[in-house]
């Protein structure tokens, strides 16, 4: 092989591998003979994001491990009243039921039940709510008493409308052997009960 061939040879070797190999390599740019799907220094920021991700996620875990330790602390009793304040969802037979028992342990007989399906919240789309109606004829005093029970009652009732009139009394009730309340009001209540959605 004659000197000037080598001498060329090994100007160009160095700078093919340079061009070809060893550059498309750092930068991730296309090279003569290959291109790699990454540079170093590419995968070298990615292993720095990868070491903070790996040291969050540690603090995560324990941050996860706290909460699950403070949620199983939790009285059972607890846990059941806040599922039923905000149900996962609701049986329709079973609220008006429950309604039913809440107004026969206030003492008022209530008329005219209505439970509608639940319909998406304007405010909160994230829950649902159930429209319950009813009527009631008593006295305030009693219908007061009332409604404290639906507040205090574990099932969160939201009292949307209230309709008082006063009762009327007809020429017919007069003559009917019925005694009526003079004092007696006609009054429609409306509750929205929520759930999620």
């Amino acid at each position: 092989m004659s000197p000037k061939l080598l001498n060329i040879l090994l100007i160009l070797i160095p700078a093919v591998l340079y061009y070809g190999y060893l550059d498309p390599m750092y930068n991730g740019t296309p090279g003569l003979i290959w291109t790699p799907e990454s540079g170093i220094m590419k995968l070298k920021s990615e292993n720095v994001q990868m070491k903070n991700a790996l040291l969050q996620l540690s603090f995560i875990e324990t941050e996860v491990k706290k909460l699950n330790d403070d949620y199983k602390k939790v009285d059972p009793l607890v846990k059941q009243k806040a599922e039923m304040l905000l149900p996962d969802s609701i049986d329709s037979i079973k609220l008006r039921n429950e309604v039913l028992s809440i107004a026969d342990n206030s003492g008022v007989a209530i008329s005219a039940l209505i439970v509608m399906p639940a319909i998406t919240g304007k405010m909160d789309p994230n829950l649902k709510y159930y429209t319950v109606s009813f009527g009631i004829k008593s006295r305030y005093s009693v219908f007061k008493k009332a409604i404290e029970s639906y507040e205090k009652s574990t099932r969160l009732f939201i009292l949307d409308s209230v309709a008082i009139v006063k009762a009327k009394k007809s020429d017919t009730q007069v003559q009917s052997s019925v005694v009526d309340d003079s004092e007696a009001l006609d009054i429609r209540v409306t509750f929205k009960v929520a759930s999620l959605k």
